[in-house]
């Protein structure tokens, strides 16, 4: 009878719990969930429910591996734990996700506790000697009567994470109801990129990159632009649709895509006659995917286009990714032949401090700076920036010329080309 009670226990245990953290599971909450609202019937009192999503979780198993990634999830389940009542629950949903039951608390108990959850995440977790710094996005939603149901209270809250993540991330958004609609959009938007790259929606732009002390000669290199020819939106701009790309995953082989179309147009304008290079913008994902360097190879190969005649343009983010391997991934395709520019260079001022480091042939100053120039700080950091350049002896383009001022301007200050 005691081994019988005992494996009933244990069965128990594993249907209403997660395995890796002990946590209860998405079963056991949606029980409880339904005992709450069955006691408000009787006993009138505040409930709330509140979804986690680690921000680029999958990053960290990419990266660093399942086992790392194992023990961040056990840390934020244990940190979890601590920041709540007695009589409230803490679950792991599933992946990265968590929620919790907040049982008779407060507007602000609740605010409270979000705030809690964030800072948290401040904080550094250990995982086998590793410090891992991540953040997450929370949405809150307050259950106002009996009648919602656990499926609906879920949504709800959900709508609310991802207004969170979708706004940038590691922030605290409550489920108001104006966000159904604008984040059903952008699921739909989602769902429509994952089948864009099938249905050949996805087009390029080229834009020239012009020679500041002559800026009529003739064009020797662009920049490929992806733009999305939407059915019933339209022209998709980039800023649209890329961060999605990101967040799902679409962006390694839309990259892909525009990496193989820019070739095979550069070397159709070989064919014709026309000597132009094209530069093509790589996502960190994409640059530390296992094999990008023999993809880039193959599509060369394939297109038969010369390694100097295609520049790869990686921002400041990216490489902060993994800046060991980025830089190594980095220095094989240049040993290769292939060119490499550093754009938007001194958005974030921390690109200076790793300079040194980075095998670019070209560095892009970020449009923030032409935009400016009647600010004088601005404009002084810009000449510091480009004096360093200079004595680094990689080539210089500014970026977001549009006045023959902002032209002549940049030319003086001995930057090579803008567009």
């Amino acid at each position: 009878v005691t081994e019988e009670r005992s494996l009933q226990g244990e069965l128990l245990q594993r249907a209403f719990h997660d395995a890796l953290t002990g946590l209860a599971n998405r079963e056991l909450l949606a029980d409880r969930f339904e005992h709450a609202q069955a006691v408000r019937a009787r006993d009138a009192r505040d409930l709330a429910v509140m979804v986690i999503d680690i921000d680029d979780f999958k990053r960290i198993n990419d990266t660093l591996g399942h086992t790392i990634g194992d023990e961040v999830l056990r840390g934020v389940a244990a940190r979890l734990r601590a920041v709540v009542r007695p009589q409230d629950t803490v679950a792991r949903l599933g992946g990265d996700e968590f929620a919790l039951l907040l049982d008779g608390a407060s507007t602000t108990v609740t605010t409270d506790v979000g705030e809690r959850v964030l800072a948290m995440f401040r904080r550094p977790f250990d995982a086998d000697g590793n410090e891992i710094y991540v953040t997450a996005s929370v949405g809150v939603a307050a259950i106002e009567t009996g009648e919602v149901t656990w499926t609906e209270a879920l949504q709800r809250a959900d709508i609310a994470m991802y207004d969170a993540k979708n706004s940038g991330k590691a922030a605290l958004h409550v489920y108001e109801t104006g966000m159904r609609s604008g984040v059903l959009d952008r699921l739909e938007l989602i769902s429509d990129l994952q089948q864009a790259i099938d249905r050949n929606e996805l087009v390029l732009h080229y834009q020239p990159i012009v020679l500041t002390e002559d800026p009529s000669a003739a064009t020797d290199h662009v920049e490929a632009l992806v733009r999305w020819a939407h059915p019933t939106r339209g022209l998709v701009p980039p800023d649209a649709f890329i961060p999605f790309a990101e967040q799902t995953g679409v962006i390694v082989p839309l990259g892909a895509w525009v990496l193989r179309t820019a070739c095979e147009q550069a070397r159709a304008w070989e064919e014709l006659g026309r000597d132009v290079s094209v530069s093509v913008n790589v996502s960190g994902r994409q640059l530390l995917t296992p094999g990008f360097v023999a993809s880039v190879v193959g599509v060369l190969a394939n297109t038969r286009l010369a390694p100097g005649k295609l520049s790869l343009e990686i921002t400041e983010t990216a490489m902060l990714e993994d800046l060991e391997e980025a830089t190594r991934v980095l220095q094989e395709l240049r040993g290769r032949g292939v060119r490499i520019a550093l754009d938007d260079f001194g958005a974030g001022y921390s690109s200076l401090r790793y300079l040194d480091r980075l095998p670019v042939d070209v560095v892009k100053i970020d449009r923030s700076f032409i935009a400016s120039l009647d600010n004088p700080d601005k404009r002084a950091t810009l000449l510091a920036i480009t004096q360093l350049l200079d004595t680094m002896n990689v080539r210089t383009v500014a970026e977001g010329v549009e006045t023959t001022t902002q032209l002549e301007y940049v030319g003086s200050l001995g930057i090579h080309a803008c567009h």
